[in-house]
Parts: C-alpha cells; structure tokens; sequence
C-alpha cells in the first residue's frame, strides 16, 4: 500500500512577502505529488490540513484544487492504472469551519458523479477511515477546545481550557489506536502543533498563542500506529511533511512531500516513509545583515549581497524570491 502527503497547500494565496506568486506557479507543487502519485499507482493522496488559504474560499479556489485533484479519480487518462485513487482532506487551522458538520467547503468536492475528495472535520475525528483501503486511517483535525471543551458552567481560564482540550484530544487518539481492525495497518494523519522531548514534558499547557499543543512522542507511541505525517508548520522534518510552496522567507528549507509505503512482514506490518523533493517550488532566499561599526560598511554590504546572488561568479542565484534586511547599529 502506498499513500502520499502533502500538507499546507494554502490554495489560493498569491504572494511570498511583497512578491506576487501566479496560481500556476503557486499550485505547481500540489500537481506534481498528484501526478507522481498517479504515475507511481497510489492507493492514497492525503491532504494534512491547509487546503486553503482563507476559510471561505472563492468558487475559482475550489476549481483550482478540483481540477488538480482530477487525475487522481481518473488516473487511467494521466497514464496510471486506471484504478482511482482515494483522496482525504484533513482540517487545518485555515480550514476550520469547512468541514462535514459545518460550511459548504464540503460539497464542491466531488469530482463527479462517481467519485469524491473526502473532507474530514471534526464530525468524524471519533470514526476510523477503513473505506476499500483496508487501512485504518486515523484523522486528527485541527484541534479546537470548542470541538473537545466541554466546562458546562464552570469558568476556567484559557490554560486550563487548553490543557483540558489536550487531555481529551489524546484520550481519543488512544481509543482509537487501541481499537482498531488488528489485521489492518494503521497511520495518523493531522493538523496540530507539537512540543518535542523535556518540553512537552515540563510544559503540559505549553501556550503557542492559543494552540492545542500535543507531545510528539506520544503520537508515535501510539498503539498500532505505525506512522504519523502532521501539516501545520510550514518546515519538513520531525513529523511535519511541510508546505507546498515557502509562505514567508523565513522559511527557505527545501520542500518535499511524503510517500508512506506499507508492507506485510513477518511480524506484523512495516512502515516505510520517504520525502520526495518538489521539482517546482519556488526558493526562497533570506539574508540578515547588520551593520556594525567597521571600515567601509556598506562595501561589505554589497560584498555579501553580491556572493547571495553569485553576481561575481556571473552564476544564476539559487533562489526564486529573497528578501534582505539590514540592522543598523551604532
């Protein structure tokens, strides 16, 4: 079995700080993990949160990721097998709002008649995904305490608030990995922030703004599960398949997304993750520079920009957009 993970595409955006982005460009690498997954005989694409950029996307937004999506219902007219291929939609913080129970975000997913991009909220964070899979597919939503707080009418600060949402977040996610078809594999895809090692220990209502933060350890201690792919922070690595495209130049790591390959061992089932480097995301390129009091500073200046952009070596830079800020110091 072979699902692919893209996350944060945030359809519908169109700039890199003050640089203006085509929906070409912008939706390039989303086409690219569909045509790779069609061209490779997927049996899954799974979108980890982010889908959208706004939480009311405009009718030509849907028609932009519909019209990517295509290729994965009918892949026998892009050169796959013939065989559709199953596609989930997981909640992102920019999403919240469409989901099964709430906005229209879910009914312009249909492909046609036939087939359909499966839009997960938090109506259905409670059931498992098995559908003609044979995988248990736990989603995990964008958690909000308003899906999981219930306080009645005690008043507690937002601390408790949040650690109270956390606690129940991780009490579903056990029961659902405790209980799932023991003969079928088993992944949790989700949208949320993460603490890693003594600090989500130290800090069980560690406050990023007013996020749910969940430990990372925990989710892949999960009974039965064997991988987790999480969308929300915009970096790869560490359990998050990253964004699409870089959104600010803060974020200039090369992107990729993420193929989970499972197999039958001999003891059970093997997990196998790979991140396949995007071709057509745009690079982006930061260059923080102070100046300091030293001889000829803006000689300097312009040594360090001219070596940003090989401007000596007459070599194309190794970026699409950059940004360059300058600290003054006395």
């Amino acid at each position: 079995m072979k699902i692919v993970i893209i996350a944060d595409w945030h359809c519908g955006k169109d700039r890199i700080g003050r640089h203006r982005v085509s929906p070409e460009v912008w939706d390039a690498p989303a086409r690219e993990a569909v045509a790779w997954a069609v061209e490779n005989d997927a049996d899954a694409f799974v979108v980890a949160g982010d889908l959208f950029d706004k939480r009311n996307p405009t009718t030509a937004e849907y028609e932009r990721a519909l019209a990517i999506f295509q290729p994965l219902h009918h892949p026998r007219q892009f050169g796959g097998a013939g065989i559709p291929i199953d596609t989930w939609i997981i909640d992102g913080n920019h999403d919240i709002g469409a989901s099964v129970a709430s906005t229209p975000a879910t009914w312009p997913f249909r492909v046609d008649d036939e087939h359909y991009c499966h839009f997960t909220g938090a109506a259905s964070v409670n059931e498992h995904i098995t559908d003609a899979l044979d995988l248990n597919l736990i989603a995990l939503p964008w958690p909000r305490p308003v899906d999981y707080f219930h306080p009645g009418d005690q008043r507690l600060g937002l601390a408790d608030e949040l650690a109270s949402t956390r606690d129940a977040v991780l009490t579903t996610l056990q029961g659902l990995a405790s209980n799932p078809d023991p003969s079928l594999p088993a992944i949790l895809v989700g949208h949320a922030m993460v603490a890693y090692g003594e600090a989500a220990a130290q800090s069980p209502n560690l406050l990023l703004g007013k996020d749910v933060v969940l430990p990372y350890d925990y989710l892949t201690s999960l009974p039965n599960v064997g991988a987790v792919a999480l969308g929300h922070v915009h970096q790869p690595g560490r359990g998050y398949v990253g964004s699409t495209q870089p959104t600010d130049f803060a974020d200039v790591e090369p992107k990729s997304f993420t193929v989970i390959e499972i197999t039958e061992g001999e003891n059970g089932w093997d997990y196998e993750t790979t991140t396949i480097p995007y071709e057509t995301s745009l690079r982006a390129g930061n260059l923080n520079w102070k100046l300091e009091t030293r001889e000829n500073p803006l000689g300097h200046l312009k040594e360090d920009l001219a070596q940003m952009v090989h401007y000596d070596e007459g070599a194309e830079p190794d970026f699409d957009v950059a940004r360059v800020s300058v600290a003054l110091r006395p």
